[in-house]
């Protein structure tokens, strides 16, 4: 469970990417996600990062279907390209 504070930090590190970066260059995408489980490969565990970058991705266009909530490498083709973990303890 997250609390107020950490809401607020996962917004400030994704929305600034979103509102005033045109992205890594004409016709590439990208994608920026906070606390989104990045899965490797079937049945391992997620890493989840404070936040990730991935360059040159395109997002499922239904994706709050199930399947589409997370980062699949295997389904986005490429590992993330930059995620961040911030070392502060959660619940201080």
């Amino acid at each position: 469970m997250d609390n107020l504070p950490s809401e607020k930090q996962q917004r400030l590190l994704t929305e600034p990417l979103y509102s005033a970066w045109s992205g890594p260059g004409e016709g590439r995408t990208f994608l920026a996600a906070a606390n989104v489980g990045i899965f490797a490969q079937v049945r391992i565990p997620a890493i989840v990062p404070d936040m990730f970058l991935s360059l040159d991705v395109e997002v499922a266009e239904d994706w709050w279907r199930k399947e589409h909530r997370s980062y699949f490498v295997w389904e986005f083709g490429k590992p993330r390209s930059w995620s961040w973990k911030s070392s502060q303890h959660r619940g201080q």
